[in-house]
């Protein structure tokens, strides 16, 4: 944790709390991270990643063997990996294309789950719906040549219907601010307005502390802890350590999320993982 952290415990008949205290000049700032539930009906496992294409898949199956999620965010998903991925997660799995890569694969975004679909969403905020975007591959790809969407799906279990909404957002150089960003945002926001109560995760392509990742915070509970710092892989992204949060699990007051935690060592960028409850 740090030098000078330390965790604390709060305990009630209903549930054990975990908060993380990290020094911050002459106090400490606590982190209301790990949420550990003893008498709810029910909670849902969830994993977000960005899987960098078909890069990583070894990695990410075995993530998914070991943890036995209910539901799996998705980012930078192969069409061409879709069948692979649904026969090694035991799953059902929802994909749509954001681009066309010439000469290699349809890359866009998925939801998987073992529990039974009542409903899905794909809702555009950026881009055109009717037709995919084509880009070049390596150092001449046009990284704005996407469609952008959220897809979202009502899920059931134990009798409760939970909504999750996956998205990859749009890009921009060294985490900055373009108008284009702030554009998109103010669609999806629009669009996101439109679901039930949900869960919302994703490669937001914008830092935590940022404007970008700030218009989220404040219409959504943020449900990284403050203590991590990063979800940036160290080892397995081109650019080696980054100090930036840019995947995010966002909620409405409708969830409780808990045990939010990040996974190294599966991809570019580390998963998102944790629990979900009915508040």
């Amino acid at each position: 944790m740090g030098v000078g952290a330390f965790r604390l415990m709060a305990l009630d008949e209903e549930q054990m709390i975990v908060f993380d205290a990290y020094p911050q000049n002459d106090r400490y700032l606590l982190a209301h991270g790990l949420v550990y539930y003893s008498t709810m009906s029910s909670t849902i496992a969830l994993v977000s990643i960005n899987i960098e294409g078909d890069k990583h898949l070894d990695n990410v199956i075995a993530l998914i063997k070991k943890e036995q999620p209910d539901v799996v965010c998705l980012q930078e998903v192969m069409q061409s990996s879709i069948d692979h991925l649904k026969k090694s997660f035991n799953m059902e799995l929802v994909f749509v294309p954001m681009k066309q890569v010439v000469g290699h694969d349809i890359k866009g975004i998925a939801i998987a789950t073992n529990l039974p679909i009542l409903e899905t969403w794909v809702l555009y905020y950026a881009g055109n719906k009717e037709v995919l975007p084509v880009t070049e591959a390596g150092e001449k790809r046009d990284p704005y040549a996407n469609n952008h969407m959220v897809l979202a799906v009502t899920v059931e279990k134990d009798g409760d219907t939970y909504t999750f909404a996956n998205t990859h957002f749009t890009w921009s150089p060294g985490g900055q601010v373009i108008e284009l960003q702030e554009t998109d945002m103010e669609n999806m926001l629009n669009q996101l307005s439109t679901l039930p109560e949900f869960v919302l995760c994703g490669d937001f392509n914008a830092p935590r502390g940022g404007p970008i990742w700030g218009k989220l915070a404040q219409r959504y509970i943020d449900n990284i802890p403050h203590g991590i710092t990063t979800t940036i892989d160290p080892t397995l992204h081109h650019a080696g350590p980054l100090p930036y949060v840019v995947d995010g699990l966002f909620s409405t007051s409708g969830y409780t999320v808990g045990n939010v935690h990040v996974i190294p060592g599966i991809s570019d960028h580390q998963a998102v993982s944790g629990l979900i409850g009915i508040a």
